[in-house]
């Protein structure tokens, strides 16, 4: 990957401004952005957007800026028209993109003042280009922090060595007929806070799926595709997997790939021959193939499924029957076998304790 362009912007959400970020030192600058775009490039939580096309202010700065980059990237560096092209370039963030967005903070900030304010930091525009020649454009919101210099102990502000990224946009497009199309419009969010003023006021997307859609495929492409093909085989793993799909899902919070596919991690299997590895592999190109997203808030009133009754035969005149959702089952139902060699079905109840410690006396 190569990065073509990169500027950082100081975005001061209080007063509101905007302005370059000059530092002595470009080549650690250029290391730190070259970490940005790489973490970027290669998460795997984000979710679709497209520009919503009631508004025209955040795309038209898009398709200036990818212009005035490739105007740029089309000169020798020699020509002296590239000077005035990338002030010229400069300048229009500032005074666009930039101050939009610190006036778009300040704002929310007014109007949530029993929220955490959001804080200051940079903007980071970069422009990557890879082997395939596959172009993007990267907008990132990153921390701007206060630190102590070692030996003169005075404060200063910079960039910090972590590289804590609170929200950012990855937009691919490629040039035809004199024009450039915008694709796979990717949004990258690590903190918990309501992200609208990010990708609605500020960059004026709108969702490519709703999170009704999103809650629906995901439930069904998960229940479908990696839990219902181990039914026949691994039938006790089966109802605790499908127990635990309909959990995660019954709750309101964000649906997230990869904290799915941790719980997956966790799981003990009651079959020892259950291969997770192959369940696994099949949730990390889930929502490629059956398109949904990445992250996105769970709707649990869209799932009509439940948990359907499962009947487990334990001898003659004597069944299991599990009715509904239980939470954790594998911690609730064991099979264990005693000192004897002899199998038996371990239920941790305490009603059930009662129940039949009053039949024995």
């Amino acid at each position: 990957m190569l990065i073509r362009y990169s500027k950082i912007f100081i975005i001061q959400n209080d007063i509101p401004s905007a302005n370059e970020a000059v530092f002595d030192r470009t080549e650690n600058v250029r290391e730190y952005i070259e970490a940005i775009t790489t973490e970027l490039t290669n998460n795997s939580v984000t979710r679709q957007y497209c520009f919503d096309e009631q508004y025209e202010t955040a795309y038209n700065d898009v398709i200036f800026i990818i212009t005035k980059i490739n105007a740029l990237c089309s000169i020798p560096d020699e020509d002296e028209r590239k000077v005035g092209i990338a002030e010229e370039l400069k300048s229009y963030i500032e005074s666009r993109p930039a101050h939009r967005l610190s006036s778009i903070e300040k704002e929310f900030n007014d109007n949530h003042t029993q929220l955490n304010p959001i804080p200051k930091g940079v903007l980071i525009i970069a422009e990557t280009i890879n082997e395939e020649g596959s172009c993007k454009i990267i907008l990132a919101k990153a921390d701007y922090a206060e630190f102590m210099e070692e030996q003169s102990g005075d404060k200063k502000l910079g960039l910090p060595t972590k590289k804590k990224i609170y929200k950012a946009i990855s937009i691919e497009y490629v040039l035809n007929n004199h024009n450039y199309d915008i694709s796979n419009v990717l949004v990258c969010d690590t903190s918990s806070r309501d992200a609208k003023y990010w990708w609605k006021s500020f960059l004026e997307l709108k969702e490519l799926r709703t999170n009704e859609l999103n809650t629906i495929k995901a439930y069904k492409a998960i229940k479908d595709k990696v839990i219902s093909p181990i039914r026949k085989e691994h039938k006790t793993d089966f109802t605790n997997l499908f127990n635990l799909n309909l959990v995660y899902f019954s709750s309101n919070d964000n649906f997230n790939i990869e904290e799915y596919i941790q719980k997956i991690r966790d799981y003990i299997p009651i079959d020892p021959n259950l291969n997770k590895d192959s369940l696994i592999n099949k949730l990390h190109n889930l929502p490629e193939t059956e398109k949904f997203d990445r992250t996105f808030q769970k709707q649990p009133t869209s799932i009509s499924d439940r948990m359907r009754r499962q009947v487990v035969r334990l001898a003659d005149n004597l069944d299991l029957s599990i009715k509904g959702q239980i939470e954790n089952l594998q911690n609730v139902i064991k099979a264990d076998v005693d000192t004897q060699g002899n199998k038996m079905v371990v239920i941790y109840s305490d009603e059930g304790y009662e129940h039949f410690i009053r039949n024995q006396q």
